[in-house]
């Protein structure tokens, strides 16, 4: 269920041999309270990039620590040298290395295989030191504008942090084609909206899509899980010719954590086709899609299968959303 063409190291290797030098799992982690979710004028004060975790925080990141060891224990088939390893991948943020300081006690001795920091990952730029006012009215602002596209003054929108997640998981992929990550759990430590466009762009999510979708809670595991080799093999699917993104889907349990995340939602194995005109009206679905033939595309016929704040439990309101999206926007 990947691209050998694109592999960095050539396409000699039989299917199973490329399937398994690929990760056991994605697992995204949100990073533990902060200051900044708890008193939103500490962004008037300190820079973003230097928001501490609170204490509550650190006890946060220690439990996704031993729930991310659990996953592993759990769910790998062929440890790496007799024990699950995990690599992780890290915003620069004071708070998501933080996160992973504390994420790193429940792991043994030698069962990190490596850590990085990758500025890509850093959180959306909602513009230097922040006026409190100022940002509340930007917030208000975005609401009516569109959450995807606004783009704050002196800072980044959405689309934005989408363009930088693009170059980041096309490396992402090159490396795990290449067996960089073979057999290992990648987690990533990020932020709150970086981790909602990660998924839109990972999981082929429409701009409508990702306005419906919120931040997980704090240091909860989003887990993508490898699906197995042999279901791959029942379902029909041909290796060589689907991305190396559709070989992964968010488990049950993850979903049900990212508020607005539909079942439709949580696999590459079909292409977002929902068209809206500009009132938000969807004028196209999938049946419909231009693109029908698209490598990517599930298959038919013989074989096919059918500012980031601790309350943001869903879309109640628009306000309630804008302020919890805008809360999770940063920190």
């Amino acid at each position: 269920m990947f691209d050998v063409r694109h592999h960095s190291t050539g396409n000699r290797r039989t299917d199973l041999q490329s399937y398994l030098r690929l990760p056991h799992r994605l697992v995204l982690v949100r990073h533990g309270e902060s200051l900044g979710n708890v008193d939103d004028t500490a962004y008037t004060r300190i820079p973003d990039p230097q928001i501490p975790l609170t204490e509550r925080g650190c006890k946060q990141a220690q439990l996704a620590g031993a729930n991310v060891v659990q996953i592993m224990d759990d769910n790998t088939e062929s440890p790496r040298e007799g024990m699950p390893c995990a690599y992780f991948i890290l915003s620069p943020y004071r708070r998501s290395k933080e996160t992973f300081e504390n994420m790193n006690m429940a792991f043994s001795r030698g069962q990190v295989v490596g850590a990085q920091e990758e500025v890509q990952l850093r959180e959306q730029d909602f513009g230097n030191f922040q006026d409190a006012s100022a940002k509340r009215r930007e917030k208000d602002e975005r609401l009516e504008f569109g959450r995807f596209y606004y783009r704050f003054p002196n800072g980044e929108s959405g689309a934005d942090v989408y363009d930088r997640l693009t170059i980041f998981e096309d490396h992402l992929v090159r490396d795990m084609n290449a067996g960089r990550y073979a057999n290992v759990t990648v987690v990533m430590v990020t932020h709150g909206l970086a981790l909602r466009i990660f998924l839109m762009r990972w999981l082929h999510w429409s701009v409508d899509e990702f306005e419906r979708v919120y931040n997980p809670p704090n240091s909860q595991p989003i887990v993508l899980e490898r699906r197995p080799f042999a279901e791959l093999q029942r379902e029909g699917w041909h290796l060589g010719k689907v991305h190396t993104k559709e070989v992964y889907q968010i488990t049950e349990m993850s979903r049900f954590l990212i508020p607005g995340c539909t079942e439709a939602m949580a696999s590459t194995s079909r292409i977002s086709c929902q068209v809206s005109d500009n009132a938000g009206a969807i004028v196209a679905e999938a049946e419909d899609c231009p693109i029908m033939g698209a490598d990517s595309w599930e298959p038919t016929g013989v074989g096919a299968s059918d500012s980031e704040s601790d309350a943001e439990g869903g879309p109640d309101t628009d306000r309630r959303a804008a302020s919890a999206d805008a809360a999770d926007v940063s920190k």
